[in-house]
């Protein structure tokens, strides 16, 4: 797995991103489908950061841990002991890694270069899983600088994220953000950079602030109502193993 730099996960998790519309929604869709399954395991978030995902997942009620290979400040100090920093999923005590029935990679699997050899060894190692929840990031003809920055090797169509998974029940796939990327194609083809820092709108204005709120809640309703095969700039997975 790719370790990032500590720049890196400043860039991407800075300190009040929780309100972003982009994070705010991606959790609420990603606790849609938790609370789809009614899980009652224990979840395991490999590739975590700093950790923030697993904090929003145990206050909504899950059991929810996180490990990641890089040794980040955790997103909230408290959270801290529901992390297992500078360590691999693979090196995590046995008991532990028994007791796992949820694994969750949230953009983490198009840093992988061998996807399949990946997801085979986690299913070695934690012989009790029974779902997977993946966040991907979609659409290889929007890859932009962003993701050569966050270490991304290509972007996914929604068939060759069905196709990593050809033991398992796929409960859903779909695409989300459907809005966001018509402009992600347009600065794609006229070849305009994206800004690789992502701002929190925690200490902006009101107007911002309340700006965040209302899209956060339509990507969410997005998500819901729009056909599954819309294409969008993401894609979530929720597999039965």
């Amino acid at each position: 797995m790719t370790r990032y730099t500590d720049a890196q996960y400043e860039d991407a998790y800075p300190d009040g991103i929780e309100s972003h519309y982009w994070h705010s929604a991606r959790n609420r869709i990603l606790l849609d489908q938790l609370d789809t399954i009614r899980f009652s395991g224990v979840g395991l978030d490999v590739g975590c950061g700093r950790g923030m995902d697993v904090m929003k997942f145990r206050e909504a009620g899950y059991d929810y841990h996180g490990v990641e290979v890089g040794n980040p400040a955790p997103y909230l100090p408290a959270g801290g002991q529901y992390l297992h920093l500078n360590r691999s999923s693979f090196d995590l005590p046995q008991d532990f890694r028994e007791q796992v029935t949820l694994l969750s990679f949230l953009d983490v699997l198009p840093c992988i270069k061998d996807m399949s050899v990946f997801l085979q060894a986690h299913y070695a190692h934690f012989p009790n899983v029974r779902y997977v929840l993946a966040w991907m990031v979609a659409r290889q003809e929007i890859f932009s600088n962003y993701d050569v920055h966050v270490g991304t090797l290509k972007r996914y169509t929604l068939n060759e994220v069905r196709a990593l998974f050809p033991i398992g029940t796929i409960l859903n796939a779909q695409y989300c953000f459907r809005l966001l990327y018509p402009p992600a194609r347009m600065l794609s083809l006229l070849g305009i950079p994206r800004n690789t820092k992502i701002h929190p709108p925690a200490n902006d204005s009101l107007a911002t602030r309340t700006a965040h709120a209302l899209l956060s809640r339509y990507f969410v309703l997005e998500s819901e109502i729009l056909p599954k095969n819309l294409w969008g700039t993401s894609i979530v997975c929720l597999v039965e193993l």
